[in-house]
């Protein structure tokens, strides 16, 4: 799984001290804590993203799909939008567009044409 190492450490770190107290000090304490979360999920979709990207370059048509699927399934579980993706300037690695769902749909439909001839 690809995670951002800073993000983690924050949630360990936060999971670690009373949540009550942070309340209290924090007041959008449950709303920071989705925000990191949220964004553990961005650079997971983005990890997968981008080992599709490596696996396309290497040719491995196979590889590069699966990986784009579950950078879907992250895509559409953890509710990522095109927003975030344009936010963390994600380009798609075919035509250096930024990166939408629609446009990942594309070259995963592609690719299973591809399969089945």
């Amino acid at each position: 799984m690809y995670t951002s190492t800073g993000m983690d450490k924050v949630l360990t770190t936060l999971d670690r001290i009373d949540q009550d107290e942070c309340r209290r000090v924090m007041v959008d304490y449950d709303s920071f804590i989705n925000r990191v979360q949220h964004k553990i999920y961005i650079q997971t979709f983005i990890g997968h993203y981008r080992n599709a990207e490596k696996l396309y370059l290497n040719g491995n048509n196979a590889g590069e799909k699966k990986s784009l699927m579950y950078a879907h399934k992250i895509f559409k579980t953890k509710n990522i939008t095109n927003d975030d993706l344009s936010d963390e300037k994600v380009r798609d690695y075919k035509t250096s567009k930024m990166l939408t769902s629609e446009i990942m749909m594309i070259r995963l439909r592609k690719l299973q044409r591809d399969e089945w001839i």
